[in-house]
């Protein structure tokens, strides 16, 4: 494990750790290679500038989404850290040109929503969540659909889409259209 080196001064600051520090903490086995550190080294810095070209769009083409694109999207979900591994969240990916608008109208004030080819809506699964009490469902199952979220905006702007997250709607609402449970699917 690399140690961590002090800040030399605040006026000219030097990184934490060294290259060739964090790049053999990238390697998957003691005898890598430079070319496998200089690989994971490209790995990082490539995830960085996605990182830092993620934006959030508001205006939609309505073209419809590709299946395989879709499978990509439902991946990023999937792979998502879960507390304890429980999946405390569900996912509904809502391609219905109708229904898309009728979830636009549950928002406050944001209807572009209706003009996106795909509504993706998340949910905090609070059955499972409540095997860790108050903490899991407050707590635990909120953060497990928001990093969920944000691997799906960013498998989405990796992709080419336009995406942002939504957080003002009605909850009621929303689970009235999808039916869905009290306990978030």
């Amino acid at each position: 494990s690399a140690e961590l080196r002090a800040h030399e001064s605040a006026s000219s600051p030097t990184p934490l750790l060294r290259e060739d520090e964090y790049t053999a903490d990238l390697t998957p086995f003691a005898g890598a290679t430079k070319e496998m550190r200089a690989s994971a080294n490209g790995s990082v810095t490539a995830l960085l500038a996605l990182l830092a070209g993620r934006r959030s769009v508001r205006r939609f083409r309505r073209t419809p989404i590709p299946r395989a694109l879709l499978q990509s999207l439902e991946e990023a979900v999937r792979l998502a850290p879960s507390m304890d591994n429980l999946e405390s969240r569900r996912f509904v990916f809502v391609r219905d040109a109708e229904l898309r608008e009728r979830l636009a109208q549950t928002t406050r004030g944001q209807d572009f929503l209706g003009d996106a080819p795909l509504v993706v809506v998340g949910c905090a699964h609070l059955g499972s969540a409540s095997i860790r009490h108050l903490r899991g469902t407050s707590l635990y199952a909120p953060m497990e659909v928001a990093a969920a979220v944000e691997n799906l905006l960013l498998v989405a702007h990796a992709a080419g889409l336009g995406a942002t997250w939504v957080g003002e709607f009605s909850e009621a609402d929303v689970s009235a259209l999808l039916n869905l449970p009290p306990s978030g699917l």
